[in-house]
């Protein structure tokens, strides 16, 4: 059996297991128990193909547990539907679905650059080498003064409004790496030397 005769048979079988379910057109569960018998070309196929005829066959010869098994039936039939929803959410079926991660800073893709930085009492952006480092997971500051307090923050930032950094201390910023962020820092007073690691 090709693959297109399999499709074509599969669909023969679920219009009559949809109709029977529903309850419209002309076809009954016996009719689905009929289609579903020529559609096996493997052992899990037939597996498959076996339990779902058993299904319908109880429905149709034992009326006490027709009930029942219509129930089992609709509520497959809603699964299946809300798998194939998310399916198409994330694929078109034309190719394997591709994500993108975002958030995890778990590993370091390249090596780190590293350096000291003047840090004045006016705005600059805070970086280790001569430029950021492309796709930036994380930035480590250390305020290597023994007196002065520095401030980092946006462009924005002043020496009353910034988040402090004590003399002696670290401060570390993780970054999504697709998406480049600028951090400026300050000093509170005279000029003062910080370590600069970006990874």
């Amino acid at each position: 059996l090709t693959k297109a005769g399999f499709d074509a048979k599969a669909d023969i079988a679920l219009t009559a297991f949809r109709d029977a379910i529903r309850g419209t057109g002309s076809k009954t569960l016996t009719d689905l128990a009929t289609a579903l018998t020529p559609l096996a070309t493997s052992a899990k196929q037939a597996e498959a193909i076996a339990a779902l005829g058993a299904i319908a066959n109880a429905a149709v010869t034992d009326p006490a547990a027709n009930g029942t098994a219509i129930a089992l039936l609709k509520g497959l039939l809603s699964r299946i539907q809300t798998l194939e929803n998310k399916i198409d959410s994330i694929t078109d079926g034309t190719s394997p679905a591709t994500v993108q991660l975002s958030g995890s800073i778990t590993s370091v893709s390249s090596p780190p650059v590293v350096g000291t930085k003047t840090i004045i009492a006016t705005a600059a952006e805070i970086f280790a080498g001569a430029s950021v480092k492309a796709n930036r997971r994380k930035l480590i500051i250390r305020n290597e003064d023994p007196v002065l307090r520095m401030r980092i923050g946006p462009s924005s930032v002043t020496q009353q409004n910034g988040y402090p950094i004590e003399p002696g201390a670290t401060v570390n910023i993780q970054f999504d790496p697709a998406t480049a962020v600028a951090i400026y820092g300050i000093s509170e007073g005279a000029a003062l030397s910080a370590a600069i690691l970006e990874v």
